[in-house]
């Protein structure tokens, strides 16, 4: 062997190929040191320059600006609401509602009822919807004058009949019929004022009782609704849910609050697996590059 030629080759392989080593090297402790060491270390009481690492020095600059960024440039208001009232969003919402409403129309109206609230609620709500209907119907008796109905029509019949009563309606001239019906109105308002509430809330209980026990399909057929006018209605007033709903969450959820605590909790070795698992190649890539320079900077350190 020509141990001469072999030892001027190694001089000049020697250079480059240290140069490279030190460029790894050197990079990749650069690297560790992002993270490396987790905590301060300290040598007679003294804090050790480096330490902790850039990152774990740095978490809490480092949240906040990320927490800043996601708050106020990548999540606000109106990316939430963007996303939440999308064209794709809003159709599998109608699809859904439609789909819940066909498989429940052969559900009863107190069967639906008694699914969004308690059977003590649903018997109050029917009492109440009882009693507001009674007033309602009794008020449009005496709107309509229903008294004074009666009494028409009732002189109307006593003047039919009349002529067929022989000596007896020759009595009846329109100074004895118009007092007697006369008292008779007082009185059907009298009953209309103090009891025909009571008495129609009974018959409308009865007749509720037999409406909300019936299916919802009886009374209306799901195949002919215009799927246009209720997706139109479910879009607008899911639209002003999400709005009213952002408008109050803005008020009390912070964003950018949330993120930087989020970051600050975390385990700083799972920040770390975070990073690298964003940026392992990058972080490679570095590492490499500085063999490449010390290579290449062992190469040039050849021809000086």
């Amino acid at each position: 062997m020509d141990w001469e030629l072999f030892h001027t080759i190694l001089g000049y392989i020697s250079g480059p190929l240290i140069g490279a080593i030190i460029g790894i090297f050197t990079n990749y402790i650069a690297v560790k040191m992002l993270f490396r060491p987790y905590f301060p270390k300290k040598l007679f009481g003294i804090t050790l320059p480096f330490t902790p690492g850039i990152i774990p020095k740095r978490r809490g600059a480092l949240a906040h600006a990320i927490g800043k960024t996601v708050g106020e440039e990548l999540f606000t208001g109106d990316d939430i609401k963007a996303m939440l009232c999308s064209p794709e969003v809003e159709k599998r919402l109608f699809d859904a509602v439609l789909s819940a409403i066909e498989a429940r129309s052969h559900e009863s109206c107190e069967e639906l009822v008694l699914s969004f609230t308690s059977e003590v609620n649903a018997e109050a709500l029917k009492d109440k919807a009882s009693y507001f209907l009674a007033q309602k119907i009794v008020a449009a008796l005496s709107g309509m004058g229903i008294s004074d109905i009666i009494a028409t029509k009732g002189k109307e019949a006593i003047l039919e009949k009349k002529a067929s009563l022989g000596l007896f309606g020759a009595f009846l001239t329109d100074g004895v019929i118009d007092p007697i019906l006369d008292g008779v109105k007082i009185k059907i308002n009298e009953y209309l004022d103090e009891s025909a509430t009571d008495t129609a809330l009974v018959a409308v209980k009865g007749e509720l009782d037999s409406i909300i026990a019936t299916p919802v399909c009886d009374f209306v057929d799901i195949s002919r609704l215009d799927r246009d006018a209720i997706f139109e209605a479910i879009r607008k007033l899911y639209e002003e849910a999400v709005v009213k709903a952002l408008s109050c969450a803005s008020a009390y959820i912070d964003i950018c609050a949330i993120v930087e605590e989020k970051i600050n909790q975390m385990d700083i070795r799972d920040l770390e697996a975070l990073c690298l698992k964003v940026m392992k190649r990058e972080l490679n890539a570095v590492i490499y590059l500085g063999g490449a320079i010390g290579l290449l900077l062992g190469v040039i350190n050849i021809f000086i």
